[in-house]
């Protein structure tokens, strides 16, 4: 799917745009997994620029909600994979969810402050 790629690139210009090099190659040992909630937003939303941030958003979320849950959990697998915690720590996993979440809740404010608002509340 071309927008779905679309989407990819545009998580990775989000990571790209903390001009952190840590940051960077930490996201890129991420699994991204099937990527069903953007499809998913693609379908409904169609293919605008707004459309593909908001998913791109919504994938950055719920990478860092994995990230927080491996630490949970203690997981050290993910997709038959080290987990970012297993390699990194704890403290590295916690940091990087972090990150995410922030430049999500971010980069979601500048689409629509009422799309903002209603993630919040969910």
């Amino acid at each position: 799917m071309i927008v779905l790629s679309a989407v990819e690139r545009k998580i990775e210009q989000f990571v790209a745009d903390l001009n952190d090099k840590e940051i960077t190659a930490l996201y890129a040992k991420l699994p991204h997994g099937k990527r069903l909630r953007a499809k998913l937003i693609l379908k409904i939303g169609g293919e605008s620029l707004s459309v593909v941030k908001t998913a791109a958003v919504v994938e950055m979320i719920h990478a860092a909600s994995l990230l927080h849950d491996d630490v949970i959990d203690d997981a050290y697998t993910r997709r038959a994979k080290p987990s970012l915690n297993a390699l990194y720590g704890n403290k590295t996993a916690i940091m990087m969810g972090d990150i995410l979440y922030s430049k999500g809740f971010l980069e979601l404010s500048c689409i629509d402050a009422q799309v903002a608002k209603w993630f919040r509340t969910q």
